[in-house]
Formats: structure tokens, C-alpha cells, sequence
């Protein structure tokens, strides 16, 4: 398996992400339920479309990457937001071991007490395994004394981040895979080249 890296970002329109929940729901014979989480790690879904293409030439890069995809073979990076979070420099991880969904955070800039990142904003974390997890902030992330800070979210972390790992908050993205191995495009009078997909997040 190879991560696969695009030409450019991909151009998404009308992408929609989805994040799948193991959880359970169970009703009584009084009728109450009752809602049991599964400990089954969450995963991202994407799917989405590129803006049409004008002329064959300038979909040739396009057409040879989701070649190189080989189907669900590989991986490739989506961003999962549409413009730069901040400007700031990407943080990294604060002291081994850590789990659950919480993260201790280093390289926070800024004044102490102030946020750095509003909740809903989000982060992808580097694991020892070398894959990524994306992870959307329940809480803002704010700057604390020696430009610390704890990120909150309502995912669990999949493994447990080595010190000093990777957090992307500039442009956070999750590694993805392709849900069905056969990919094409389609083609409209006038050259007009689409592409279309399905992914979901792979680890």
C-alpha cells in the first residue's frame, strides 16, 4: 500500500463528510432505550465531485492519478477544510502515552487566555503507525502559559501519540481510500471531463 499524493488538492464541490458511530440503540419493554457506545473506532467518509474539466489535456493528471489509486490499493490525502485555519505554525504533541479525547498540545502562539483554535475547527494528529487521525474540536483549544494548550474531541484517539508527533491545524486532512476499486470519469460535449468519488478514511 502507497500514499498517493494529488497534483494539487482536490478541487471539491459539493464534497459531504460523514462520520460513522459505533453505537447501539436498545428499547425496553416499557419502551425506554437505552444508547451503548461500541469501542469501535469512529471513521470518515467523504464523497464529492470535481468542477468540470475543460479539454482533455488539463484532465490527463487527474485521470493518472486515480490510476495510480489501483482501486482501494492505495491511499491518498483529502483536506478537510476549504481555507487555511491560521496562519500560526502546526503544533505538536505534548508528552507520550497520552489517550482517550483529550490531547496535550505545544508550540500554541499568541497572547495566554486567548483561543487558538474555536471549537468546531479541526486536527489531524500523526500516530506511531504512521497513519493520521482527523478530529473536529468540541471545546476551543486555548493558548495556556508556555504556549500549551489541550485539545478536545469527541472521538477516541486510535492509538497513543509519541511526544513531539505532528498536528496539522493548518490544513487538516485525513488519509483516505477509495470505497469501490472501480473509478472512472465521464466526458461532455465540448471536452468536458468529469470526476467523481467515494472514499472513506483508511487505517
Amino acid at each position: 500500500m502507497a500514499l498517493i499524493t494529488p497534483p494539487v488538492p482536490l478541487p471539491l464541490r459539493r464534497a459531504q463528510w460523514v462520520r460513522s458511530r459505533s453505537q447501539q440503540k436498545n428499547v425496553g419493554w416499557t419502551g425506554k432505550s437505552q444508547i451503548v457506545r461500541l469501542p469501535i473506532a469512529t471513521r470518515w467518509t467523504v464523497s464529492g465531485e470535481f468542477p468540470p474539466i475543460v479539454q482533455e489535456a488539463n484532465s490527463l493528471q487527474w485521470q493518472a492519478f486515480f490510476e495510480e489509486l489501483d482501486g482501494i490499493a492505495n491511499t491518498f490525502p483529502v483536506r478537510a477544510v476549504e481555507a487555511q485555519q491560521t496562519t500560526a505554525a502546526n503544533l505538536q504533541v505534548n508528552l507520550a502515552g497520552q489517550t482517550g479525547s483529550s490531547l496535550n498540545l505545544k508550540g500554541l502562539t499568541g497572547t495566554t487566555g486567548t483561543t487558538f483554535l474555536a471549537k468546531g475547527r479541526k486536527i489531524s494528529v500523526t500516530l506511531p503507525s504512521g497513519d493520521v487521525q482527523l478530529e473536529t474540536l468540541t471545546t476551543n483549544l486555548v493558548i495556556a502559559a508556555g504556549g500549551l494548550g489541550t485539545a478536545t474531541f469527541k472521538g477516541t484517539l486510535r492509538e497513543a501519540p509519541a511526544n513531539n508527533a505532528a498536528v496539522e491545524v493548518q490544513f487538516p486532512f485525513a488519509i483516505m481510500r477509495l470505497t469501490n476499486p472501480d473509478m472512472g470519469y465521464t466526458v461532455d460535449a465540448g471536452q468536458l471531463y468529469g470526476f467523481a468519488f467515494e472514499a472513506e478514511e483508511a487505517f
